[in-house]
């Protein structure tokens, strides 16, 4: 068997360089499903926002703030997180002197929702690796 030379490879030589190569293209192969979660969908407030818009067309934002049990500041700031991120539209309407902001969720917005819902089962569902004897 050859020994490793040094090289432009980082000093492994060629066959080190193939182990490595073949042991990154292991590792993404096997990459834990966690890492494709969506880090504005994984916030548990956004989360339940997102859920509570995926079943209706639009919801009043007292009906969001009241059902996630958010202050309006907080449910304020996540909604402005989720609308930079093109989850979520923001409407205001003029009834009178009332006004009303309805919330709804983009196209985008179901994706990524939906997206993230299946990371999580694809999660829950997964089979604990085998163990190793030894």
């Amino acid at each position: 068997m050859g020994h490793l030379r040094p090289g432009l490879d980082g000093g492994v030589g060629d066959r080190g360089a193939a182990v490595l190569r073949g042991r990154l293209d292991e590792a993404a192969r096997m990459s834990h499903p966690r890492h494709d979660l969506d880090p504005i969908v994984h916030t548990p407030a956004r989360f339940s926002i997102l859920a509570l818009l995926a079943a209706v067309d639009r919801a009043e934002f007292r009906l969001v703030r009241d059902t996630v049990e958010l202050s309006d500041s907080a449910l304020s700031q996540h909604l402005t997180t989720l609308e930079k991120a093109d989850y979520v539209t923001v409407r205001k309407t003029q009834t009178g002197r009332r006004t009303t902001t309805w919330i709804a969720l983009t196209r985008k917005g179901r994706t990524a929702f939906t997206r993230h819902v299946e990371i999580l089962n694809q999660i829950a569902n997964t089979d604990p690796p085998a163990q190793r004897a030894g």
